[in-house]
């Protein structure tokens, strides 16, 4: 009994030590507070806003009105995309009206960049293309040349994972050296430029003390403050110090939002690190703060990645808060009932050593109702080894989860250097219509939908093995969803497993499943007059287990 009771209590201790082996750091802490205050930071922007909107209410020249929506624009190119863009249409009207071709330049700059912050990367490009270069005056020759490097910055992280990527970087790269020998030495431009150029080139230690320097002029809440604090944790990063690389992301984040910057990227880049280090609770918190800013400003491409890291983040902290509150349920239970059977046994076992003298029957009566409670004791261990059973197998889901993704991005990679390696053998082989050929075709590419959309398929269906039964049991008789092979979901029953993981956008939805917004819609709508509760389909999808 003695022995029982201290493995319970080691295995309690055990569990508290794991509830607090994530330690709060500082300047998370900070990050939590800065959350917390985003709205008391939001008003204080409104404000400012609020005093240029009365000063522009009064000014009567094109000139000074064109300055105070340059000022506004300022305020709103990372905070309202729509506002900012708004400004742009104004300013730009404005410098036609006033006949000055610098400030109508200057103003298509401003409005391009904004679009392309906020995904419109091909309407920002082809506003770019509307600039005639010999006339962009030689001040603006640095932002000209920034926009570009941004737009492909920004395509290139769309592309991501596609065979595009290389004619991306390579437009980034160019852009990147054009900017670099065109901006002025003094702006802020050039100064993350050139950091970054010295890390690329290898020269880490000066570009921390370079950026320590220029960071002395600015401070917390200020767009600059914020960048540069995330290229010093990229300098972490290549010193392969991941705690330093998170904290700078933090304090990159913290400037974000004391500023009331929404398109802004730290935050979501220290979530991802967290998540990777098993801080899953801040992670989840995190992600929801970056998706939120990215829908106040309008960032359709933050949407999308924040989007996809925040379905693992919230699915992974979920799991691991049920298995918590399971594993803690059992062991109080285990421990109350021991603790109850050992004071029964202590006051029998007392009474029982008082009276051993007067009846050796008395003592076969307490033998027999120890007996009796060793076999409570041993049910309880099996129900014990039955949870510790349970928690095996849905670790061994996650593990198959995991494996399943591992395998897809690796099989994705070595078909996608394949590729890339046959594509060079005939260029080298000058065998230019064959070239031309594959890089027409979209085989390579359908291929690896194909096997993407099994591999979700397979994930999906082990999270929710019973999901086309239980999406059956809504439909009407004679309605009923029949797949081809057992695990392998069909187009419609995709639509609805987004769903069901709670990706309702329909432009998410269109994008994952590589068709129009309008052929999404028409699934749903099909599908819902096949439901037998039109009204509440969606809503019991939602309420399918797994």
């Amino acid at each position: 009994m003695a022995r029982l009771t201290c493995n319970l209590v080691i295995l309690l201790l055990a569990a508290t030590m794991c509830s607090c082996s994530t330690q709060d750091d500082a300047v998370l802490k900070q990050l939590d507070q800065a959350i917390a205050n985003t709205s008391a930071h939001d008003a204080s922007k409104e404000n400012a806003i609020a005093q240029l909107k009365a000063q522009r209410s009064q000014a009567e020249s094109p000139r000074r009105i064109y300055e105070l929506n340059k000022h506004l624009f300022s305020l709103y190119e990372s905070y309202v995309c729509d506002s900012a863009l708004n400004y742009t249409r104004q300013n730009i009207a404005l410098a036609r009206q006033m006949a000055d071709s610098t400030l109508l330049i200057e103003t298509i700059l401003d409005q391009s960049y904004v679009l392309a912050k906020a995904g419109l990367f091909f309407e920002a490009e082809k506003l770019m293309g509307s600039i005639n270069t010999d006339q962009v005056p030689q001040d603006l020759k640095g932002h000209y040349n920034h926009n570009y490097y941004e737009i492909y910055l920004y395509m290139s992280e769309y592309a991501s994972g596609t065979e595009y990527i290389p004619q991306y970087q390579a437009l980034v790269n160019r852009y990147f050296d054009a900017t670099l020998q065109s901006a002025d030495h003094n702006s802020f431009t050039y100064i993350s430029i050139y950091a970054q150029k010295l890390i690329k080139d290898g020269k880490i230690d000066q570009a921390k003390a370079y950026v320590d320097a220029e960071m002395k002029q600015y401070k917390s809440g200020m767009r600059e403050y914020s960048i540069l604090a995330s290229i010093i944790s990229y300098y972490y990063e290549c010193k392969h110090d991941e705690k330093n690389a998170a904290k700078w992301l933090a304090i990159s984040a913290i400037s974000d939002i004391e500023g009331s910057i929404k398109e802004n990227v730290s935050i979501r880049e220290l979530a991802r690190r967290l998540y990777i280090m098993g801080d899953y609770e801040r992670s989840v918190t995190y992600l929801e703060k970056s998706l939120d800013d990215a829908t106040f400003f309008s960032a359709r491409l933050r949407n999308i990645q924040t989007s996809s890291l925040l379905v693992n983040a919230s699915e992974t902290y979920g799991k691991m808060q049920k298995d918590n509150e399971r594993t803690l349920l059992s062991l109080t239970i285990a421990a109350l009932v021991l603790a109850l059977a050992l004071i029964v046994a202590l006051g029998m076992i007392a009474r029982q050593m008082s009276r051993l003298r007067k009846s050796h029957d008395k003592l076969s009566q307490a033998k027999n109702e120890l007996s009796t409670l060793n076999s409570q004791l041993v049910d309880i261990n099996q129900r014990t080894e039955s949870a510790n059973q349970a928690l095996k197998e849905a670790n061994q889901l996650r593990e198959m989860c995991i494996s399943q993704f591992m395998v897809l991005c690796s099989s994705s990679i070595k078909t996608l250097d394949q590729y890339r390696m046959n594509l060079l053998k005939k260029l080298v082989a000058r065998k230019i219509d064959e070239l031309h050929n594959d890089l027409k075709s979209t085989r390579m590419v359908n291929d690896t939908l194909h096997e993407f959309y099994h591999s979700f398929d397979v994930v999906f269906m082990s999270i929710f093995p019973n999901f086309i039964n239980d999406f059956n049991l809504l439909l009407k008789d004679g309605e009923k969803e029949v797949v081809k092979e057992k695990d392998v979901l069909n187009t419609e029953l995709r639509v609805y497993a987004l769903i069901r993981m709670g990706i309702n956008d329909p432009n998410q939805i269109a994008e994952f499943l590589r068709c129009s917004i309008t052929t999404v819609y028409t699934y749903r709508s099909k599908c819902k007059a096949r439901a037998i509760d039109p009204e509440h389909f969606e809503e019991n999808i939602l309420k399918i287990k797994g």
